[in-house]
C-alpha cells in the first residue's frame, strides 16, 4: 500500500506560455505535483532517524554494543530503501525526458510516437 505525499516548497518554475516560462504558486499545484513514497520506506526512515536521535541526544552514558548495532542496522536498511527510491525517481526522470522529446516532435510525429507518449503517461499515472 502506498500513501500519496506532496512535497512542495515555495514557487515552482515551469515551462510554458508565450513568454517562455512562468511561476506558479506551489499551493495551487497540490493536485498535480504528487510523489508517493511507500509506507514501509517512510516507517523505516522514521524509525532509523528516531533511534539514531535517541542514541545521540537522550542516551546517558555509553550505549552497549547491541544498541549501537541495532541503530546501525536500521540506518543500513534506510540507506538501501533510499537507494531503491532514487532508482525509481531516475526511471521517472527518463520517462519525463522521453515525453519532452516526443512533445517537441509532436507537430510531425507518427502514430507510434503518439502511442508511445500515451503509454509513458499511463505509467506515470501509476507513480
Amino acid at each position: 500500500m502506498t500513501r500519496k505525499r506532496t512535497f512542495l516548497a515555495g514557487p515552482v518554475r515551469t515551462l510554458g506560455g508565450a513568454g517562455g516560462g512562468c511561476l506558479h504558486d506551489a499551493a495551487k499545484m497540490n493536485d498535480t505535483v504528487n510523489f508517493k513514497m511507500s509506507e514501509g520506506y517512510v516507517r523505516c526512515l522514521r524509525k532509523a532517524v528516531g533511534r539514531t536521535r535517541n542514541l545521540f541526544e537522550f542516551q546517558d552514558g555509553v550505549p552497549d554494543a547491541e544498541h549501537i548495532h541495532a541503530v546501525k542496522s536500521l540506518l543500513y536498511a534506510a540507506i538501501e530503501r533510499a537507494w531503491m527510491e532514487s532508482e525509481r525517481l531516475l526511471g521517472i526522470q527518463r520517462m519525463l525526458r522521453e515525453l519532452l522529446m516526443l512533445t517537441g516532435m509532436h507537430g510531425d510525429s507518427k502514430s507510434e510516437d503518439r502511442e508511445q507518449a500515451i503509454r509513458i503517461l499511463a505509467r506515470l499515472d501509476d507513480y
